[in-house]
């Protein structure tokens, strides 16, 4: 059993015995126990260590052009060593750290834009943290709606709405909301199919989300207006 006191397994009543412990999540320590009709005896405690990324870095990483990026990995060993990796193209020249815990991108620019992730290896044995991604804001990127336009099928057989919309900023996130509904995360185009309206005028209400140095900041709203009219059935 481990060290922790879960139950005890008998494996085998041979000379010798195997545990095979599958699907291990957390490290533990085992020790065996052998016996018979004159007494038992104790094994030293074995330590098995689950080898694994316990700090990933962040998914996406959004920083303004020349601020620094930086980029942190951890495994669950002590000792071991690490490497990062670029999925498409090379490191800058200015990148530090690329044998390390910590990966330093100075001064970053469009060209560091891409995905990295790291690589911690030990006796052999390596693991590969998530995939993040590294995007890179220039100063003259502001968070403003573009563009909206929508196309409205609505009558007695077909009640959809479809709505298109763009943001000057490229990394820009978007909300939705219909009349006087709540707002919730959306993307272009949104497409409501089968959405029941009352005769007579309504708007969608869009609205911009991005990043600066951490900060959200949101645009000001644009409107998309549009008039239901289905005839009653006679």
């Amino acid at each position: 059993r481990n060290s922790s006191g879960g139950p005890w397994r008998n494996i085998s009543n041979s000379n010798t015995s195997t545990l095979v412990v599958r699907n291990l999540q957390q490290s533990q320590r085992y020790r065996c126990v052998a016996s018979n009709e004159v007494g038992e005896k104790r094994s030293n405690a074995a330590m098995v260590t689950v080898f694994r990324i316990t700090t990933h870095p962040i998914v996406s990483t959004i920083v303004i052009s020349l601020q620094d990026v930086t980029l942190t990995c951890l495994s669950s060993v002590d000792n071991a060593t690490y490497s990062w990796r670029r999925v498409s193209g090379s490191f800058s020249p200015r990148s530090r750290g690329q044998n390390s815990s910590t990966l330093i991108i100075p001064s970053a620019t469009s060209r560091d834009e891409g995905m990295y992730y790291c690589v911690a290896s030990k006796n052999g044995i390596s693991v590969e943290s998530n995939i993040t991604a590294v995007f890179i804001q220039t100063d003259s990127e502001t968070c403003n709606i573009s563009k909206i336009s929508g196309k409205v099928k609505y009558n007695n057989q077909t009640k959809n709405l479809r709505l298109k919309f763009s943001a000057d900023n490229r990394l820009a996130t978007f909300e939705c909301q219909l009349d006087d509904g709540i707002f919730f995360s959306c993307t272009s185009p949104k497409i409501w199919r089968n959405y029941t309206l009352n005769n007579g005028k309504h708007f969608i209400t869009v609205r911009a989300n991005c990043t600066y140095n951490g900060e959200v900041t949101s645009s000001l709203p644009k409107k998309f207006r549009f008039h239901v009219r289905v005839l009653e059935d006679v």
